[in-house]
């Protein structure tokens, strides 16, 4: 019997949790939770089925996510998640199919771009993710950090204040950075929640003891016994806020020795506290790659720097998207960027695979990294100058 593809339905959902048991909860029962799994379920996510018994599923998410680069300050993102296969159905290319339906059904969605996490970076790299941006995992031995006087004005926010006090501070924050969620997409509920028997505390910076937030942080204790703790986010996109949530950090080593921050490489950590105990772990950020390449460049903004009748041709590889396998010509046509294929252009400016055009376009690694490490090939100065302008570092 061949193997079929097809969206998952409500009546799929007790072998769905039973893959998703098997295959990430190592055997642990998956409540079936109806506050969760409604009758919606199923409709972001593609199976593959030998007659009428799962074999492997993916599922495609829709996210906002800011780009500051972009017209609009925001592009349309695919996340990649629940990818799955029966132990017994595995090495038969299931996910390689659903990999390749999931580039076509985002693409045809607008979803310009996709982020995954991995659960191996080479797997995924085959199929054109890439690892961008990276982040720092910092310990930080809090009895070493002062007090500040913006400190004293950090309080707690109530639980049910909490969003909506967050959200226009997290707002002007994500907006500086490429690829993080806008505020309709960011995880609320998940990052604000209380489990595992822990409490989710949320304190918030009011200059002057004023109404309005500008910097905040989640905080969690670790499980019983321990000195540490968890910085669950860390937002602050001014001095003051910065100095602020420090300095509160000081009163919470009476009770922890240390805590975990993960956050970008430019949060100014040293500026505030240099020390031996300091511990800085950089890990990359994501595996992520832009899914239509014409569709995506035609997003960004403008650069005030470029040329009016600015070009640059691009070969790209991509074995797993074929419309971004080929030529394409990028220009600059009544202020706004065209990009479309180029036929009989000859040799291209820039040509690069499609991990690589995906690093670029993140901004992190930028194009002189990746120049440096060879991994694109220039045949002509003036067309790279112009796609550095177009994708800058971020």
């Amino acid at each position: 019997m061949s193997d079929t593809l097809r969206t998952l339905t409500p009546a799929d959902k007790p072998a769905y949790l039973r893959l998703m048991s098997q295959a990430f909860e190592r055997g642990r029962v998956i409540a079936d939770d109806n506050a969760f799994w409604d009758e919606t379920f199923g409709a972001e996510t593609t199976g593959i089925f030998d007659g009428d018994t799962m074999q492997a599923v993916v599922t495609v998410r829709s996210f906002g996510v800011h780009w500051h680069a972009s017209r609009t300050g925001t592009l349309f993102m695919g996340g990649i998640a629940g990818v799955a296969t029966h132990i017994e159905a595995r090495g038969r290319g299931h996910i390689d199919r659903l990999l390749r339906d999931a580039l076509v059904k985002m693409r045809d969605a607008g979803m310009v771009i996709s982020a995954l996490y991995p659960f191996s970076w080479a797997f995924y790299r085959r199929f054109g993710w890439e690892w961008v941006g990276e982040k720092h995992i910092i310990t930080l031995p809090l009895n070493e950090i002062k007090a500040t006087p913006e400190g004293r004005f950090v309080r707690e926010i109530a639980p049910d204040k909490a969003r909506e006090t967050l959200t226009p501070v997290y707002e002007r924050y994500a907006a500086k950075f490429h690829g993080v969620f806008a505020v309709h997409s960011h995880q609320w509920k998940d990052k604000l929640a209380h489990s595992d028997g822990r409490t989710t505390f949320v304190y918030g910076y009011f200059p002057d003891n004023a109404e309005t937030c500008e910097a905040y942080l989640l905080w969690r204790y670790d499980g019983q016994g321990s000195d540490g703790g968890e910085i669950r986010e860390f937002v602050a996109d001014t001095p003051a806020g910065f100095r602020a949530l420090f300095g509160f950090l000081h009163y919470l080593g009476t009770q922890c020795r240390m805590a975990k921050l993960s956050a970008p490489s430019a949060l100014p950590v040293w500026q505030q506290l240099y020390h031996w105990g300091i511990e800085t772990k950089i890990v990359p950020v994501i595996q992520a790659r832009v899914v239509d390449v014409c569709a995506a460049m035609e997003q960004l903004a403008m650069p005030q720097t470029i040329s009016p009748d600015a070009t640059v041709t691009l070969q790209i590889t991509d074995d797993a998207a074929p419309w971004n396998n080929g030529a394409f010509l990028v220009s600059v046509e009544n202020g706004a960027i065209r990009c479309a294929p180029a036929l009989d252009l000859g040799v291209s400016d820039v040509s690069l695979d499609i991990q690589a055009f995906s690093q670029a376009f993140w901004g992190d690694p930028a194009l002189p990294a990746l120049r440096d490490a060879g991994r694109i090939e220039i045949t002509n100065e003036r067309g790279y100058k112009t796609l550095a302008i177009l994708l800058p570092a971020t």
